[in-house]
């Protein structure tokens, strides 16, 4: 999948995770580009988390680094190593950094089929070999889990693309249920308050929350127990699978974001997004790049109250959400699909973008 007729050459450094910017590779195959894998020599590796905040790659002469971290810090070291910053989540005063892109949000798909990705992870980990330095020596399996990760949990991007029917008496909503302070007092108190409201007032709502049984979790956050009870009526003991997870998100009338972990833009948004639904949303609190507007693009709401009222003038005004749906699918092709997020960044642009929403 990796190679086209096109003369530009994209070099990705191999060393790095490909889960979080594996949509970011489909876009540089759709826009006509070519990529490798080299080592990219002069990248300033100082340690092993930078292997997961996102991913330095080289064309035309120029550094790039995408930074897909969900928190909104900024590396410097990285940042005065590159022309080109390239970041999901963006808060405002970094926007109008002279390095800086505004990605938008992403989510992760599968790069290729099951064997050729398998192969392509074993292949860059011997390309990495000798490239570490003391502080940075992943292990075998550190290293293969993200290619792993596409296989077993994320699915092709032109799934998202293929044609499907919605239910306008249906609405479907599976989280996570999180645990560090931002999803705690936010996240999961609004995505509850829109269960509810759905469960009010319209005829079939499915889903809930997924409660993680894990040790370490209830070590970090020793009152998870707490959502035994807070939540009871709306808790899975098991996840969903992928397969099912879209089904349900590609029939549901409509659907509900909020920022999630450390305030960022969740997979789901841009799932969202590229699935061109109608989308009820607390205020963003990451910069989105272009145009989206409250009112044109998404619902936006600020409370309990305000997510009720929106969950119950969509389930009656189907054109409203059809008006959302039109809207959405023009600004996601335009500023999030996977290929022109390549063309702004590669196509010369290298400063912020407009900024709104």
């Amino acid at each position: 999948m990796f190679s086209s007729g096109i003369s530009m050459t994209i070099i990705a450094d191999p060393r790095f995770q490909i889960s979080y910017v594996s949509c970011y590779f489909i876009g540089i195959e759709r826009a006509g580009y070519n990529l490798k894998f080299n080592i990219i020599k002069d990248f300033p590796l100082v340690d092993e988390w930078q292997l997961q905040r996102g991913m330095p790659l080289v064309a035309n002469g120029k550094k790039y680094f995408f930074d897909v971290h969900d928190a909104s810090d900024v590396d410097e070291v990285i940042y005065d190593w590159c022309d080109v910053y390239a970041k999901i989540n963006v808060n405002e005063p970094d926007a109008e950094r002279e390095k800086m892109t505004v990605l938008g949000p992403n989510f992760s798909v599968r790069v290729d089929n099951p064997i050729r990705t398998v192969i392509l992870g074993i292949v860059n980990y011997v390309r990495a070999f000798g490239h570490w330095n003391d502080k940075v020596h992943p292990s075998f399996f550190f290293f293969m889990k993200g290619y792993l990760y596409t296989l077993y949990r994320r699915k092709r991007y032109s799934v998202y693309s293929d044609s499907f029917d919605e239910d306008k008496d249906y609405v479907f909503s599976m989280n996570t249920l999180w645990y560090d302070p931002f999803t705690v007092r936010a996240t999961n108190r609004y995505r509850y308050a829109f269960m509810m409201a759905c469960k009010r007032y319209v005829k079939e709502f499915e889903g809930g929350f997924f409660y993680i049984g894990s040790k370490s979790v209830r070590k970090y956050y020793p009152n998870y127990k707490d959502y035994l009870e807070r939540y009871k009526g709306v808790l899975w003991m098991k996840r969903i699978s992928m397969n099912r997870y879209l089904k349900n998100i590609k029939r549901s009338a409509f659907v509900f974001n909020t920022p999630a972990v450390c305030g960022c833009h969740g997979w789901k948004l841009g799932e969202y997004l590229a699935l061109n639904k109608a989308i009820i949303s607390t205020p963003l609190t990451r910069v989105m790049p272009g145009d989206f507007q409250k009112d044109k693009h998404y619902i936006c709401v600020t409370n309990e109250k305000e997510i009720e009222e929106a969950v119950l003038m969509l389930s009656k005004d189907p054109e409203l959400a059809q008006l959302l749906k039109r809207n959405v699918h023009e600004y996601y092709e335009k500023w999030i699909a996977p290929e022109a997020v390549v063309r702004r960044v590669f196509g010369g642009k290298t400063t912020k973008n407009p900024l709104h929403g």
